[in-house]
């Protein structure tokens, strides 16, 4: 399962209220493939951007992805409070 492709499935889902709100939704990264319950993984992706967005005015919300040789890091950023 590819994580990069989860994120953008859940941000594709709050877009509209990201964009309600005036905010800009991103995600960046690479490709990463791991070993995991893809539902649950969504869930998690979604409730972590779904915090930021309703926990932000003004600005943005971003989702980055990367690894390094021993682990996978997924980093929600906004410019919330």
């Amino acid at each position: 399962m590819d994580i990069l492709a989860l994120a953008n499935q859940a941000a594709d889902s709050l877009r509209p209220t990201a964009q309600e709100k005036g905010l800009e939704l991103a995600v960046e990264g690479k490709a990463m493939i791991v070993t995991a319950d893809p539902k649950l993984l969504q869930r998690v992706l979604t409730n972590l951007l779904s915090n930021a967005i309703k926990f932000t005015d003004k600005g943005f919300v971003r989702l980055s992805t990367k690894q390094d040789e021993t682990c996978y890091y997924i980093t929600v950023a906004d410019s919330g409070i």
